[in-house]
């Protein structure tokens, strides 16, 4: 996979271009504010100085070749994100970045922009104290927003739409294998995916698929449909989804019938969307193929539908930190099935890691062991978009429950229900940390501490209840998105309780794997490594709390 990286050095008539290999970085001029940032073309938003080595090895780009843009990306003088100016709202859209359509508060003085409906609709209640909100222009005004960054440091800012570059328009031939119905419009609403214009899709066994502009609306076109070609391949791969691996994976709470139903009527009507599909049947086929030789075939085609996924998903799906405001919008079910297939995609990939390769090694693409941020991370995305469908407990109440289910198992340990080994460990866990890492610095992560490890007893009792796959979904994911977000920065900065608690975590992913979650396959021991080794400094004692724990 290529990754491209453009440098905008705003303020400076300085201009260079540098090529090495397939990554290409550009310093240009296109204003007179005062902003240095590093965009990454592929992916569509700016990167940080300290991210840009984790970035590049995302995009699978080892050895030489990294090193060598490490080495430039060292002599550019990139700004902390927060120091960043934001352009003016006139300024035209920044190329490279993709425009997302949103709105700006009306109110005099205030500069608020959110980038989803329910999202501006909470600012006007919260802010403003506003009760009416019915008729969204006597509040706001559509606008056209982007963002360097993503996560905590996304700050949107309005820009207009019109700009001489068209990096962000996807090519339309995509080089791949796959089966579609023609004839189906593949146009998005607006506001919701952005706008696309409709297809038919031509697929030819062993070549391209070549999509072509389809007439609008009222305008029918009889012989469209008579240029369909089937590619047979990927035919079987599609039924072996619909028969055998939609029954594997898990829904979210809203949808129970996502796989079954809605990601088989998206994939006729969206080409990433089948070809997202296709990759996931693909690895299932071969995660229990263990002849090598046979395994190889599928492993190829799953990377050529992977690659014609990631090119073809719509560019506001890619702001993955943000794409809760997408899925509270009940018109975003397109963008919820593609953030779905994203997360179960990756793990898929990972499951055919051999226990043997080495975390981030140079090896080929279904060889590399994820680090323990981009595990977190990926799954906490999946728990985090839909944070909007839990109830969130109040600190007593949580405490509570927790203390009830461990009285209730007590000491007693139940080798036919999965979550119940793990309950007598967190009840003596904070005693045993107290007594290992001694005092802490700061208070705060004492009681983020207590109140993580109460979340993860209330997911094992859940875990308890069944193996059922779409039950051990919430216990293992949505873990991540009930813990204090004060836990991901003890986490970043190797807090030996945070290390731990993952550590305990990684039993519920092993649980949900032998339930049936497929694409969890090495994970949890893969979790416990990436523990073991960011652990080393410390005292023995702490490490001893995570060792034998799968």
């Amino acid at each position: 996979m290529h990754c491209s990286l453009l440098y905008i050095f705003l303020g400076s008539q300085e201009r260079f271009t540098w090529i090495q290999a397939f990554h290409t970085v550009r310093i240009c001029s296109t204003s007179t504010l005062p902003q240095r940032v590093l965009i990454c073309r592929e992916c569509q938003y700016a990167i940080q100085k300290s991210a840009i080595s984790s970035h590049l090895l995302r995009h699978k780009i080892y050895r030489e070749e990294r090193q060598i843009l490490l080495s430039y990306a060292s002599q550019l003088d990139l700004l902390d994100p927060d120091h960043v100016v934001l352009p003016h709202s006139s300024s035209p859209a920044i190329g490279n970045l993709p425009i997302i359509p949103g709105f700006a508060c009306k109110v005099d003085g205030c500069n608020a922009l959110c980038a989803s409906l329910k999202r501006i609709k909470r600012h006007q209640t919260e802010a403003h104290g506003q009760v009416e909100l019915s008729n969204v222009e006597n509040f706001a005004r559509s606008v056209s927003l982007q963002a360097f960054f993503r996560g905590t440091k996304l700050r949107y800012f309005e820009v207009n739409s019109t700009r001489n570059d068209n990096t962000n328009t996807v090519s339309s031939t995509t080089t791949v294998h796959a089966a579609y119905t023609a004839g189906e419009s593949d146009s998005y609403r607006q506001n919701d995916l952005g706008s696309e214009p409709s297809r038919h899709i031509t697929v030819v066994p062993g070549k391209q698929i070549v999509s072509q502009s389809l007439p609008g609306p009222g305008v029918r076109d009889c012989t469209s449909s008579l240029n369909l070609r089937l590619d047979l391949e990927a035919m079987a791969y599609f039924h072996h989804f619909i028969m055998t691996t939609s029954h594997t994976l898990p829904c979210p709470p809203e949808h129970r019938e996502i796989w079954k139903t809605q990601a088989v009527q998206q994939a006729l009507k969206h080409e990433w969307i089948m070809c997202g599909l296709l990759t996931i049947s693909a690895n299932h086929v071969a995660l229990y193929i263990h002849d090598s030789e046979k395994k190889q075939p599928h492993l190829d085609r799953s990377a050529r539908y992977s690659k014609a996924f990631e090119a073809g998903k719509p560019v506001e799906l890619r702001l993955l930190d943000d794409i809760a405001g997408l899925f509270a919008d009940s018109r975003n079910d397109t963008a919820e099935l593609g953030g779905e297939i994203s997360w179960i995609l990756q793990c898929s990939e990972w499951a055919m890691i051999g226990p043997d390769c080495p975390i981030n090694s140079s090896h080929d693409t279904y060889h590399q062991k994820p680090g323990l941020d981009l595990i977190v991370s990926t799954l906490r995305w999946s728990s985090k978009a839909r944070t909007g469908h839990t109830s969130v407990k109040s600190q007593e109440e949580l405490f509570a429950q927790a203390m009830g289910i461990l009285e209730c198992h007590g000491n007693n340990i139940d080798s036919n229900l999965p979550g119940t080994s793990l309950l007598p460990r967190l009840r003596a866990l904070p005693e045993l940390l107290s007594q290992a890492y001694g005092r802490p610095d700061d208070a705060r992560d004492v009681l983020v501490t207590l109140a993580t490890i109460a979340n993860l007893v209330v997911c094992c009792n859940s875990s308890n209840a069944t193996r059922d796959v779409n039950t051990t979904r919430p216990s293992v994911l949505d873990w991540l998105g009930m813990i204090p977000e004060h836990f991901y920065i003890m986490l970043a900065r190797d807090s030996p309780a945070a290390l731990v608690l993952i550590a305990y975590w990684s039993i519920l992913i092993k649980n949900a794997e032998e339930g049936g979650m497929w694409f969890f396959r090495n994970l949890s021991d893969m979790i416990l490594e990436n523990v073991d080794a960011r652990l080393s400094g410390v005292h023995a004692s702490i490490r001893k709390l995570v060792r034998g724990l799968v």
